[in-house]
């Protein structure tokens, strides 16, 4: 079908091999060449568009989401867009000037279009939408642009940037004067650095080395070069009254002029540990890969080594460490991960190869795991890292042997009867931690309504391969009628992992699971979005091992959309608005921005589409809020308030299930849903000042207007 003017529709299913009836106006489709291979092309034909504001409006399948379409056309016109959980997805388009044809691809093949369409826009219908999106994307200085071709190109920049990571452009040494120094000196004394020679045995400071030193010194900060392996061989007599950081300088990296005086800048009252960021270099001395590190978080670094280089401990905190004799890589290793675990009164039996008898939640602490405010993330690009051939990971590889030793002696010495095991990848280890003998009970909650094809693949799903063994779901039925539905859970009735609930009413997915929580009893609850469906028959024995953590609160899973494309990698708080999902669209087997895609980690909040909690924490924080966030954002609040009391919040990549998302409740469309969603949105925005929030899991130089940790405009 074709509207000549200001309209063009392309209805009929679009594919690889099926238009064999397309007229000479619908599209032919032919395979496209493209840098990731094979592609789905169509050609739109006899146009006849005018210039200015249209709609771009796609409706796919599933198989589609996560692709990338391209309209290309004449006069270098070149729109992209990604297709989404959203049937149709839409974003505007500006003509410059008349179209005549066009080229309509996708970045894989075997993908299927329903419907295309280009229709005509008002200005002010156009620029107020795009004002909107912005807004709600958190690009508010962007929204509020006067220019309307300079807020057209950044709608197409953020559109954009969401498929196109930005380039890393390195920025240039900080031009701090040594003027400045004299009116800090005075809040520096007591303060020395003391570096050590990397036991790798180069004894001597390289030249970044000293001149980030000679700049410091010139700060006036204090600093000493220790020149042997050995820590004792400092003079303590040139220690008295001063409080020491010490920061292990391993081989293969090249310090920032600025290093040390930032480092030692952002030592506070509290400072127990204190890092900063890194980049890669090549040979011919490019720049690349910039490592943006999330704030303090012990669980990714039992993972892999996040923190790397550059970092520096307090020397008194080190010293209560019962560290093994000697000054290794070994040693440095084991003070970054008892920052994450800790060390129990007996550690010292652990090196002469007796284990702690006790279980680990008993274990009592001769030094605490450090707390978020003891710990000092500086969100900076303080030193750059050799590439072996080009292989980022290459230095991670080599060492990471020794650091999973290293993370089964730390945890021995924490008193954690904990086993730890090779990750998917050579540099990742997984820890598995230890389980009850007797295995608590398990509620699993899934409120419904009707859709009972879709309830029965996650029912199913359930209970056929879930291996952990104590577990019952509480069904809650809001308002079902069809007669299909209710046939089917008079079948459950003959379950007896399932018992039926019912809440009437409108739709309310708080006050459903409140109510569901107060008819249970197990130690542990488990929220379960009807929509989902199992993958890994581990994912319940993952969910408590975590769950039952007594520092852990919320408990989120792995999951991914029905063509195997990530759905949630957690949740980031504060992006795209209100929050996002963590590489939302990225492959299913890939790794995610510093393999954090294949970590378990600390997050701010994580999805309860599958979230796991001791019931005593849930009542704790006063359940899901029903009264202001009936739909959306109730997971998030319900994160950020048991961070609040102190617990942290988890991720795990090794509970994995799909989440056919929006096949259950639908999409957020129509007015009255509209509504219900702004008003959400403000709420969650003023209680949590959501504006300001710099999530602690994320990192402030990342783009906030999108979810695949793509490089904010700050540092690309």
């Amino acid at each position: 079908m074709r509207l000549v003017g200001r309209y063009h529709e392309v209805r009929q299913p679009v594919a690889q091999g099926n238009i064999s009836s397309a007229t000479a106006h619908c599209p032919s489709v032919e395979e496209a060449s493209t840098p990731s291979g094979t592609a789905t092309s169509w050609d739109l034909q006899q146009l006849r568009l005018e210039a200015g504001w249209y709609m771009l409006e796609i409706e796919h399948s599933l198989s589609s989401i996560g692709c990338v379409l391209t309209l290309e056309g004449e006069g270098g016109l070149q729109e992209h867009l990604l297709l989404t959980s959203k049937p149709v997805c839409k974003r505007i388009i500006r003509l410059d000037r008349s179209l005549q044809c066009c080229t309509i691809s996708l970045d894989q093949p075997g993908c299927t279009l329903e419907r295309v369409v280009l229709s005509g826009l008002t200005s002010r219908f156009a620029i107020n939408r795009i004002r909107k999106r912005l807004s709600h994307r958190g690009c508010v200085d962007a929204a509020e642009t006067a220019d309307v071709s300079v807020l057209y190109a950044d709608y197409r920049s953020h559109v954009h940037d969401a498929i196109f990571p930005r380039a890393y452009t390195p920025q240039g040494e900080a031009d701090t004067d040594g003027s400045v120094a004299a009116t800090i000196t005075a809040e520096r004394d007591g303060v020395l650095l003391l570096l050590l020679s990397s036991a790798s045995g180069h004894e001597n400071p390289d030249e970044s080395i000293i001149a980030a030193m000679a700049h410091a010194r010139r700060l006036g900060w204090e600093i000493a070069w220790d020149s042997t392996t050995d820590p004792e061989s400092v003079d303590t007599a040139s220690l008295a009254g001063k409080r020491v950081f010490r920061m292990p300088l391993p081989h293969g990296y090249r310090c920032r002029r600025e290093l040390f005086h930032q480092m030692l800048s952002a030592v506070n009252d509290d400072s127990i540990l204190v890092y900063a960021d890194h980049d890669h270099v090549s040979a011919d001395g490019a720049a690349s890969d910039p490592v943006l590190k999330p704030a303090w978080n012990p669980e990714l670094l039992l993972n892999r080594n996040y923190i790397r280089f550059p970092w520096m401990v307090c020397d008194a905190w080190r010293q209560r460490l019962a560290l093994p004799p000697g000054e290794g890589q070994q040693t440095h290793d084991l003070i970054l991960l008892a920052a994450s675990v800790g060390v129990c009164e007996n550690a010292h039996r652990v090196e002469d190869g007796a284990l702690p008898q006790h279980e680990w939640f008993d274990r009592l602490m001769a030094v605490p795991p450090l707390r978020d405010h003891q710990v000092t993330r500086i969100p900076r690009i303080l030193a750059s890292r050799y590439l072996l051939s080009n292989d980022k990971y290459g230095h991670d590889l080599e060492d990471a042997d020794q650091w999973q030793q290293c993370i089964r002696l730390a945890l021995a010495r924490a008193g954690i009867k904990a086993r730890v095991e090779a990750g998917v990848h050579a540099d990742i280890s997984r820890v598995l931690w230890p389980l009850p003998v007797a295995s608590p009970a398990v509620d699993i909650i899934i409120p419904t309504r009707d859709k009972v094809d879709i309830l029965k693949t996650c029912i199913d799903s359930v209970l056929e391969k879930t291996r952990y063994p104590n577990y019952r779901i509480l069904l809650v039925d809001n308002d079902s009628e069809e007669p299909k539905t209710l046939d089917y859970y008079r079948a459950l009735s003959r379950q007896s992992r399932v018992d039926v609930l019912h809440f009437a009413g409108a739709f309310n997915y708080s006050a459903i699971n409140n109510h569901a929580v107060a008819q249970g009893e197990s130690p542990i609850v488990v929220l379960l979005n009807n929509d989902t469906e199992v993958i890994s028959p581990g994912w319940l024995d993952e969910m408590v091992r975590q769950a039952m953590r007594p520092e852990i609160g919320c408990v989120g899973a792995k999951l991914y959309y029905s063509n195997g494309r990530i759905q949630h990698g957690g949740v980031i708080v504060g992006i795209t608005g209100v929050a996002g999902h963590a590489h939302r669209y990225s492959p299913g087997q890939a790794a995610g921005y510093c393999r954090r895609l294949i970590c378990s980690q600390n997050l701010t909040a994580v999805t309860a589409a599958c979230l796991a909690l001791r019931r005593t924490v849930y009542e704790q924080a006063g359940g899901l809020d029903q009264d202001e966030l009936g739909v959306a954002w109730n997971d998030v609040d319900l994160c950020m308030k048991v961070r609040r009391l102190g617990y942290r919040n988890l991720w795990t990549p090794h509970a994995e299930l799909y989440h056919h998302e929006g096949l259950s409740r639908g999409a957020d469309d129509t007015r009255v849903k509209t509504r219900r969603v702004d008003a959400e949105r403000r709420v969650m925005m003023q209680r949590w000042a959501l504006e300001d929030f710099s999530d602690p899991a994320y990192h402030p130089l990342l783009a906030r207007d999108n979810e695949g940790f793509a490089l904010g405009k700050k540092i690309a």
